[in-house]
């Protein structure tokens, strides 16, 4: 708490013989997270206060600083468990690829939708395969039939959903192809695994070599832009600067 009330400012406090490795926010706050390297070891800091060691033990650690005046002296510091360290560094990496992922998908599910509404109003597509999905999962579940507006909505929120789903799967896969690349097939093997799989399956929509053959060539080229727009958005995403490394993701 110490650091905290001294410094309302938190985070950009300064620590004497210490470097600042990252911090969680600031302003700081009890359960803020902050990683100092002195001497060549990473200590764990809570608010701005070490981690010590029992409560006897008193010998000095790193001092606190502010505006150049001493305020505090921190009790010895214990060093960071490297593999704890590691589990929530790469816990952390999931969830930020995960987060990108998924607004990146969802932005490229809107571009899709775009398509295929298009499409749909010049006669090319016929009922739209989201709305029919989610009209024929409905009725396998409950054994009920549900009118039309209810089925467009189910459809344009399971698509929705979907597609941030697989933007999340997207973000996750190893990056050694260019991202139009990586994006169009990753986009073309949801489309072959759900309309040649999955879809006829449940008995909404006919498999492709027995489908329409405009909506087809529709939700190919609609997959397509789907995964075009996916990998874009993610890129550009990646290339923001950590809000607490100011380094690119």
């Amino acid at each position: 708490m110490l650091w905290r009330l001294l410094d309302p400012r938190g985070g950009s406090a300064r620590w004497c013989d210490a470097e600042l490795v990252e911090h969680d926010r600031r302003p700081a706050a009890p359960l803020h997270r902050t990683v100092l390297r002195q001497d060549g070891q990473r200590f764990e800091c809570l608010d701005g206060l070490l981690a010590g060691g029992p409560t006897e033990d008193r010998s000095p650690g790193a001092l606190v600083c502010l505006d150049g005046r001493t305020v505090a002296v921190a009790r010895r510091a214990l060093p960071v468990d490297a593999s704890r360290e590691r589990v929530r560094n790469m816990t952390r990496n999931v969830i930020r690829q995960g987060s990108r992922g998924a607004v990146a998908g969802a932005v490229g599910t809107v571009a899709m939708s775009a398509l295929m509404l298009a499409a749909g109003r010049v006669g090319l597509l016929g009922r739209q395969p989201p709305q029919a999905i989610a009209e024929r999962a409905v009725q396998v579940g409950t054994g009920e039939r549900v009118p039309a507006p209810v089925g467009r909505a189910l459809g344009v929120l399971t698509h929705l959903a979907f597609g941030g789903g697989a933007g999340v799967g997207y973000a996750l896969l190893p990056h050694r192809l260019p991202p139009p690349v990586r994006g169009c097939s990753w986009a073309l093997a949801i489309y072959a695994a759900a309309y040649q799989g999955w879809v006829p399956a449940l008995g909404a929509l006919p498999p492709a070599e027995k489908d329409r053959r405009d909506r087809v060539a529709v939700m190919v080229l609609a997959h397509l832009v789907y995964g075009t727009v996916l990998a874009k958005t993610e890129q550009a995403l990646r290339a923001q600067p950590d809000r607490r490394t100011g380094i690119s993701r």
